[in-house]
């Protein structure tokens, strides 16, 4: 679907068929838990494998970039090869506080929205594509969380949706013996924030894909940060972690299976053997780590 700065394919995965989930992961390159909790979601659809048993998750499509940021993948680093965090480099808020100018930081936005060929390609999908509801994954704390990260955007009109959603995915977890997240507004709750930057009393996070999103596309968008680590242990990541990342997409399958029409799409599960060597090297050294 798209190319990186220094030429790196960034695909989209399809699977499933029905009314569509939206799930983007490893905008930044040194959180690898959004990257590998994909594959393995996406290899447990094939036979709806999972701990959460809710029949949502397998009665919807699925529209998956695992890494946005293959470069910054690769590198282990947050931002891309141009030194831009993509996640201050959509539209919506674009400019305000929590990001800087120019390159060469962890929260710098680059010279004009969507100056980036990651942005641009997810942009360019998230645009074009029927879909019911967006998630965005990463880590480094613990919450599920929900525009505006940019206050200057005003209160969005899915909030109440928002936390609806996220009561579901507390009763889903509930059932079966899962921690479900803490969840709120993302300026509230501090997501997408690095640590170095709480110091400097910067909470918000203006240019995010999820304001963009909710503001620019009309659709409902959440953000997960999946662990407080950044990359946590490989059987914490799959023991603990997952089934929790389960449960909030057992209630965001509800909402797309209960409110978007199915579209004519055929279920394709089988991830192509290019597709799986051109994920960087990285991501597999984890899994077997």
């Amino acid at each position: 679907m798209g190319r990186s700065v220094r030429g790196r394919p960034i695909y989209a995965v399809y699977a499933g068929s029905g009314p569509a989930v939206f799930i983007t992961a490893g905008q930044h390159g040194n959180e690898h838990p959004g990257p590998e909790l994909m594959l393995h979601f996406l290899r447990d659809l094939k036979t709806c494998n999972f701990v959460v048993k809710e029949s949502a998750l397998c009665k919807v499509r699925y529209v998956v970039v695992p890494v946005v940021n293959p470069d910054g993948f690769d590198s282990w680093e947050r931002t891309n090869a141009n030194h831009v965090d993509p996640n201050r480099n959509w539209p919506a808020g674009w400019g305000g506080p929590g990001s800087m100018p120019g390159s060469c930081c962890a929260i710098c936005r680059g010279g004009s929205p969507l100056d980036q060929p990651e942005t641009k390609a997810v942009y360019g999908l998230l645009s074009s594509e029927r879909y019911a509801i967006h998630i965005d994954l990463h880590s480094g704390t613990e919450v599920l969380a929900w525009p505006p990260g940019c206050a200057q955007l005003g209160v969005s009109r899915f909030t109440e949706l928002y936390r609806r959603l996220a009561q579901r995915h507390v009763e889903i977890a509930s059932k079966y013996g899962i921690t479900p997240y803490d969840y709120g507004n993302i300026i509230e709750k501090y997501a997408d924030v690095p640590p170095e930057f709480l110091a400097m009393k910067i909470y918000e996070a203006c240019g995010a894909i999820d304001d963009t999103v909710d503001y620019k596309l009309n659709k409902p968008s959440f953000v997960l940060e999946i662990s407080s680590p950044y990359n946590p242990t490989y059987s914490t990541l799959t023991s603990y972690y997952y089934p929790r990342l389960q449960a909030v997409l057992a209630s965001l399958a509800e909402y797309a299976y209960s409110t978007q029409p199915s579209v004519a799409t055929p279920v394709i599960l089988t991830i192509l053997a290019s597709t799986v060597s051109a994920f960087s090297s990285a991501l597999y050294t984890s899994l077997k780590a």
